[in-house]
């Protein structure tokens, strides 16, 4: 398996934790298995919901090499991914994010992913604290510090 498609599978598992049954994430979707939008059912095995994060890592990963115009490490293209699955493609597109990575402005890149902190609740914007420990794992992968794996 490729490296960065390993390593994304393996910040979203962790991150996103495992639900057979849906519930509603922190911004009041409708979640199920590893962070997925659930349009319909009650439940997912494990062994299901593992095939649709890696199908999804796939495609995410895939959009991520597509747009970066610049060479990243494995650990860099995982960040990222895990990045786009959370917040969509369209979202990491259309950011300053990926705008400083294409310009290897990698300091101002982990800038910009600090401020992807917020869910709207009613109407505002509000900062969301799993967001932010989110934002600081990836950051840690971004940069190649092993210690993302830890305190979840």
């Amino acid at each position: 398996m490729d490296e960065a498609k390993k390593l994304a599978i393996e910040i979203l598992k962790m991150i996103e934790k495992f639900s057979a049954a849906w519930y509603l994430d922190s911004a009041g979707k409708r979640t199920i298995g590893y962070g997925e939008t659930c349009y319909g059912g009650d439940s997912i095995t494990k062994e299901e919901a593992s095939k649709l994060l890696e199908y999804r890592v796939d495609g995410f990963l895939a959009h991520v090499r597509k747009e970066v115009k610049t060479r990243l490490l494995p650990c860099q293209e995982a960040a990222l991914t895990s990045f786009s699955y959370q917040q969509g493609k369209r979202a990491f597109s259309d950011s300053t994010l990926l705008k400083e990575i294409n310009l290897g402005r990698l300091a101002y890149a982990i800038r910009e992913l600090r401020r992807w902190v917020y869910v709207h609740k009613n109407d505002v914007a509000v900062v969301e604290p799993g967001i932010v420990r989110r934002r600081e794992h990836e950051i840690k992968m971004f940069l190649g510090d092993e210690t993302w794996r830890m305190g979840w």
